[in-house]
């Protein structure tokens, strides 16, 4: 280690027994400056944690999204696009833990959408009737959410609100991990089937929460659904690939960011339309998400 305390150059002469004492006070007070800067940083964990949720009852996080979807088809030869913006903010609020499945009070406290087409861009209708809603769900140790005060419908929004709860709680391994240890999930829930791939793979720290793992995910996803309009029937297959980013605190292993991208490529089928044919569509979707913690 270099000694700070015995600087001398050859062939300088000494001007003094104060300039000299000057210095050493100079080099001390130097000296303090690095230890205790060197103390105060934040050691960060190089190796493993126990990755796993510590919730209480009776607390509450409160998340921001942004979530831009954006949709292609093909029909006749002309392709048709869509961008929607979704952006709102919700409050988590846990209830009760009972045999580690949360009952949680979900609270939209923000919300606003629009779609951009080729005719110009228009505000989603009624989102603004959904702002102060709230919906009580039961969330199972594997990710599954279910509803406990509201009967399940057709609801874009709320099929929103439900995957992002399962995304947000019981994906953790309850277990030690390794940096570049794995682990799997599978889930299905009304035609949707996905399988993911969860990586740790190291630890950052964050001024507002402190240490952060961090975890990469990759998903396959199958979607299948079966719609009727007007006795039209649609069919809709697809299926692609997820990719994310989710970032926890290592001492909660409550989330505080997730970023994720998605791609999805099936076709439509289209059935009973008595203005025109049978016709099979090709269609595209692109799915760009960020989630992060308010407080």
């Amino acid at each position: 280690m270099l000694n700070l305390f015995n600087l001398r150059h050859s062939g300088v002469r000494s001007n003094g027994p104060d300039l000299s004492r000057k210095k050493r006070v100079i080099y001390v007070i130097l000296v303090t400056m690095l230890f205790f800067s060197c103390s105060q940083q934040k050691v960060i964990s190089t190796g493993e944690a126990f990755l796993t949720q510590k919730l209480e009852e009776n607390t509450q996080q409160s998340y921001s999204f942004e979530i831009i979807i954006q949709n292609s088809s093909v029909i006749k030869g002309n392709t048709r696009s869509s961008t929607t913006n979704v952006n709102f903010e919700i409050t988590n609020r846990i209830n009760r833990i009972d045999s580690d499945t949360l009952h949680v009070t979900t609270s939209i406290d923000e919300l606003e959408g629009s779609v951009k087409t080729s005719r110009g861009m228009q505000q989603i209708p009624d989102l603004d009737k959904l702002k102060g809603d709230s919906i009580q769900v039961a969330i199972y140790p594997d990710g599954d959410v279910e509803l406990t005060n509201a009967e399940e419908e057709e609801n874009q929004m709320l099929s929103i609100l439900k995957s992002t709860l399962s995304n947000l709680y019981g994906f953790m391994p309850e277990k030690k991990m390794k940096v570049g240890e794995k682990w799997q999930d599978e889930s299905e829930e009304k035609g949707v089937s996905s399988k993911t791939s969860y990586t740790l793979s190291g630890f950052v720290h964050n001024k507002k929460w402190g240490e952060v793992c961090t975890i990469e995910s990759k998903s396959e996803i199958t979607q299948i659904n079966d719609v009727t309009r007007n006795n039209m029937k649609i069919h809709s297959e697809s299926s692609g690939t997820s990719k994310g980013t989710i970032y926890c605190s290592v001492d909660t292993g409550i989330v505080t960011k997730i970023k994720s991208h998605a791609a999805l490529e099936g076709t439509s089928q289209i059935t009973g339309n008595p203005m025109m044919d049978d016709m099979t569509i090709p269609t595209y979707v692109n799915i760009d998400s960020v989630i992060e913690r308010i407080k």
